[in-house]
């Protein structure tokens, strides 16, 4: 039983491994003005988003706040917060 897990994560792995190979080596021959178009750029020998988007305290609590708005219909009890971003209006 557990020699068929770590074979199929193994498996996974490896699938996983080629994908990316693959998609590296779809990408490596565009231009720099190609893979600007397209949103990405070289950076350290690696392929990365031109505006990468950190994953921080705020942004996590703004998706919290947007899934509970999606439960409760979007009301919020505070007119002087965004109810897109949760920033505080001027």
């Amino acid at each position: 039983m557990i020699y068929r897990r770590i074979i199929s994560s193994l498996k996974r792995k490896r699938q996983t491994r080629h994908q990316l190979h693959e998609d590296y080596r779809a990408l490596s021959h565009l231009s720099d003005h190609m893979m600007k178009d397209i949103g990405l750029r070289w950076e350290e020998g690696e392929i990365v988003s031109i505006t990468p988007v950190p994953i921080t305290r705020k942004a996590h609590e703004n998706a919290e706040a947007a899934a509970s708005d999606a439960i409760t219909g979007g009301v919020h009890d505070d007119p002087g917060i965004c109810r897109h971003c949760g920033a505080k209006l001027a």
